[in-house]
């Protein structure tokens, strides 16, 4: 054995490094978030994907329109993206509507609990 002695410092290393090997503690403040973020993602994934292919269409309708003066198939795939980006909006709020009503009993629960501590 050695006659090496700790110091203060050393002890803070040494829970530190400790810390990276426990497993982490889950708190009702975490599953709280985590259960937000459920109620969220999925309303925004679809609307992103939405938005994102919207996009493309129509400016694949503005480019037949301006780079090839097509202006009837220009329009022609235009019109269908701009509903589609249009739609994206109103289709995450439903989604997201939908999915509050689903977690509001255990969010509200999770989040008594929390104040109430």
């Amino acid at each position: 054995m050695s006659n090496y002695i700790a110091n203060g410092q050393d002890h803070k290393t040494a829970e530190q490094i400790r810390r990276q090997y426990l497993e982490p503690e889950e708190n009702k403040l975490d599953q709280l978030r985590k259960l937000d973020e459920q109620v969220k993602k999925p309303g925004m994934i679809v609307a992103l994907t939405l938005g994102i292919i919207g996009a493309l269409v129509m400016g694949g309708g503005m480019a037949l329109v301006m780079a090839y003066g097509n202006m009837v198939a220009g329009l022609a795939l235009s019109i269908p993206g701009l509903l589609i980006l249009i739609v994206a909006y109103p289709l995450c709020r439903a989604i997201t509507d939908k999915r509050k009503k689903e977690y509001a009993p255990r969010i509200m629960q999770l989040s008594d609990s929390i104040m109430n501590d």
